[in-house]
């Protein structure tokens, strides 16, 4: 990128070397994933559990979504307010935008207005993550999303973990993100801030 570009131009060039780099990733975990299976295979000498690694392949791309693409997000937004962000913050603001994502009505827009963003400079980002996002869970039509946490209660490790650093042991306060499941199998659990 060169400095002496107008600063419109030097978006655009980021913008697509941002669209690139997902695709390069997303090209990785392919590889990955295929050289789990052999993995897999080799090991036991059985092939390896489709469904499993699909459930597994897809969960990890969503987390993905969430921890790098969502997180940035919020990071920029709270950069903006000139406020001090601490853990408790952001992972609040987090919750807010993968509820905003995960629901029907999401458009970029509305996150960029949510966030205090620009939508001309954010709402391509945006509008590729909302793509990405129906694109995971358009592979598995049957799961949901689950926000569903009793407050005050101890963390259900079968289904929650706690987000970042947060103490295991203590009760949750609110759901970050949530879980990911299909009938009773739990693709993804919820992370959740602790007090």
């Amino acid at each position: 990128m060169n400095d002496d570009e107008p600063p419109q131009r030097q978006i655009e060039t980021l913008a697509t070397s941002t669209r690139s780099l997902r695709s390069e990733l997303d090209r990785m975990r392919e590889i990955n994933l295929r050289l789990r299976r052999q993995l897999s295979t080799r090991n036991t000498g059985l092939p390896a559990d489709e469904e499993e690694n699909r459930h597994m392949h897809l969960s990890l791309r969503f987390t993905n979504l969430l921890q790098q693409s969502c997180r940035r997000l919020v990071a920029i937004s709270l950069a903006g307010t000139g406020e001090p962000a601490d853990a408790e913050r952001i992972a609040i603001e987090l919750s807010r935008v993968v509820r905003i994502l995960l629901s029907e009505s999401a458009s970029p827009a509305g996150l960029c207005r949510h966030l205090g963003l620009d939508p001309g400079t954010y709402g391509p980002d945006i509008g590729e993550l909302l793509v990405q996002i129906a694109a995971v869970a358009g592979r598995l039509p049957n799961a949901q999303w689950d926000f569903q946490a009793t407050i005050g209660a101890p963390l259900d490790a079968r289904r929650q973990q706690p987000w970042e650093a947060c103490d295991p042991w203590a009760p949750v306060k609110f759901v970050v993100t949530p879980s990911w499941r299909s009938a009773h199998c739990v693709h993804i659990r919820q992370t959740v801030f602790t007090d």
